[in-house]
């Protein structure tokens, strides 16, 4: 961990109380474990370096990652850890963590760190990429302060300044009216360019190394930069243009990089300057609808999400009239299926409905449940519209038609048929649905959809017996004398013969009653009938009842994945660890904990990684992070 001051060379000690209620536990709580073991790890390969103080309290550092990355971390003003970052993650990124775990090293040295100089290109830098995060804490003026300021200058004094900021930063050149506009050269010029930077980033390689670093990657910043110079210049058409490009061409960069989506996220961040530029082109509204439409369909990986942004907004019927005319003569003309036809159509009714043609999106939706068996839109519109017979039929049509070959959809036409007896208050029938969905597949939460519906009907006393009987010993309970409904369900596929362990503990841990946790999870375990229930969520409820089995079973958790000797695993172990050590400490067993970790220690010694995780489970960093001395100039 390196510090180098900026211009301002005066040293001040750390932030008074920046880090209170800080540590390796709250942190792994901030941004999850997995992000908060991979962000420890960074802190102790050394990659963060030139740590400095900024205004309010803010500490700011470069963090070595894919490239060098920009990150801030300051406090809310309710007191709230926050962060910045150049990154793609977005926000309680694993860098934000790394300089966090340095901040709690140089806080224990009670050490001095320089102050940032006004002017240290990081802060700009994440101001460019997280406005929103640093804005209300930034150093430099807001927009407003800056127009204010702009217009007391002169003339001359204003064209010096751009002059100087076009020696800074020469996209600047390209903004001056008159330039560009009158030398489609430039154009040509600046296209190209976006394109070259387009072309780099496609070309690539992203590979990730044994730790899940990603140690590569397509870099598309230079690509949103240079979007974005073009379209303050002054041409949103081009833009568009190579945002349409950019959504296929990324389409192979985006499948084939393991990197926790940062290649998905630095080009959505592109269309978001595309989505400007379809915003500013001089174009009628319907022309910008459909290209916001195409661009859409086009994408397969979402990151032309942020075009929904004006399919969602309220035009005229006319402007939206336009683009349903030219998706339907799509859906008439090209016979594509699966995906690709249901997103056209989806697509094809949104517009339909936005031009208040309500009954041609109806006549859409039945032709296609007929050619496609896609009966759920056509139900879910019915229904919307107060159709409840028509409805009804349809979702009978589709039933018989979909339970051999697409029972999922059945299934979901069925839970439409179970809301609309809800609307039509026939408990009654409603009743007897969701006891056939608990023998279907009985879970904690069929489990009290069927008491809900008993009390309305003043049944529950007599029905909660049946399905315990279900769970217990497998009788059908409208097969029983005692069945309280007029209506009898019909035989759902069930195969298991042995007791439902797994919901007769999700309803002992539901009513606290630990007791019956145990006994369920034992003779589960004992039978070694159904799927093994969570080990853990057994700890978690039975931790007071019985502490020593809680013990027991975070550690056979944590020894089990210590044994896969995985770093990810080892995070995993964490979990339960942190957990364990807990409850050992509540109950006055810290002496048996640090025995149980001295352990740990020496059996895996050669596994550096581990140490690491073993180090941060609780928040006492035992070393004094070193300063380094500043390199001579």
């Amino acid at each position: 961990m390196k510090t180098k001051p900026g211009k301002e060379t005066s040293l001040s000690s750390f932030p008074l109380h920046f880090t209170d209620g800080i540590s390796f536990d709250s942190l792994a709580a901030w941004a999850g474990e997995a992000v908060f073991q991979r962000g420890r790890a960074y802190y102790k390969s050394g990659r963060v370096h030139d740590i400095a103080l900024a205004s309010k309290g803010r500490v700011l550092a470069t963090v070595d990652g894919t490239r060098r990355y920009s990150t801030m971390i300051f406090r809310k003003s309710n007191g709230e850890l926050a962060d910045a970052c150049t990154c793609p993650y977005g926000l309680r990124c694993k860098h934000a963590v790394a300089l966090a775990c340095a901040c709690l090293a140089l806080s224990a040295g009670e050490q001095a760190i320089p102050l940032a100089s006004a002017d240290d290109k990081r802060l700009l830098d994440l101001e460019i990429a997280s406005p929103d995060e640093t804005q209300h804490a930034g150093d430099g003026p807001s927009s407003q302060e800056l127009e204010d300021a702009l217009k007391e200058l002169s003339k001359e004094q204003l064209v010096a300044l751009v002059l100087q900021a076009a020696r800074l930063a020469p996209e600047v050149a390209a903004l001056c009216p008159g330039k560009a506009e009158s030398d489609q050269k430039s154009v040509l010029a600046m296209v190209k360019d976006v394109r070259r930077a387009m072309r780099k980033a496609e070309e690539e390689p992203g590979w990730d190394d044994y730790d899940g670093n990603c140690r590569g990657g397509s870099d598309y910043e230079p690509v949103r930069k240079k979007l974005d110079v073009l379209r303050l210049a002054g041409f949103p058409a081009e833009v568009l243009e190579l945002g349409f490009d950019l959504i296929e061409d990324s389409k192979s960069q985006i499948e084939m990089h393991d990197d926790e989506g940062e290649t998905h996220d630095a080009v959505a961040r592109c269309m978001d300057v595309v989505l400007q530029a379809l915003r500013d082109v001089d174009w009628p509204m319907h022309e910008k609808l459909l290209w916001a439409v195409d661009a859409v369909l086009a994408d397969e990986f979402a990151v032309s999400d942020c075009f929904w942004e004006i399919l969602r907004e309220t035009h005229a019927p006319a402007e939206w009239s336009p683009v349903a005319d030219n998706l339907l003569s799509r859906v008439a003309a090209h016979d594509i299926q699966g995906y690709a036809r249901r997103a056209l159509i989806d697509m094809t009714a949104h517009t339909l409905a936005a031009a208040g043609r309500d009954d041609a999106m109806l006549d859409l939706h039945r032709q296609e449940a007929v050619h496609s068996g896609e009966y759920l839109p056509l139900v879910k519109h019915l229904l919307e519209k107060d159709e409840d017979r028509e409805a009804e039929e349809w979702i009978h049509k589709g039933m018989a038609a979909l339970e051999k070959k697409e029972p999922y959809a059945a299934e979901r036409l069925r839970a439409c048929l179970l809301d609309l007896r809800k609307k039509q208050k026939d408990w009654d029938a409603v009743l007897c649905m969701q006891t056939e969905d608990f023998v279907g597949r009985a879970s904690l939460e069929q489990f009290e959809a069927c008491r809900r519906s008993a009390e309305k009907l003043k049944t529950w006393p007599v029905l909660r017996p049946l399905l315990m009987d279900f769970l217990i010993e497998r009788k059908i309970p409208w097969s029983q004398d005692a069945w309280p409904c007029q209506n009898r369900g019909k035989l759902s596929r069930f195969h298991e013969k042995h007791p439902d362990f797994t919901t007769l503990i999700d309803l002992a841990i539901a009513g606290k009653n630990s007791a019956e946790v145990l006994k369920w999870y034992d003779l589960q375990r004992k039978t070694g009938r159904g799927y093994g229930y969570s080990a853990d969520s057994v700890a978690d409820a039975v931790r007071d009842f019985a502490p020593e089995r809680a013990i027991a079973l975070w550690k056979t958790l944590a020894e089990a994945q210590i044994a896969l000797t995985k770093p990810n695993a080892y995070a995993a172990a964490a979990v339960f660890l942190r957990k364990l050590g807990k409850l050992m400490r509540e109950r006055d067993m810290t002496a048996q904990w640090e025995i149980y970790m001295q352990t740990l220690r020496h059996a895996h010694r050669r596994k550096a990684r581990l140490m690491e995780v073993l180090d941060g489970l609780f928040p006492v960093e035992k070393h004094v992070a070193r300063q380094d001395t500043p390199r001579k100039k």
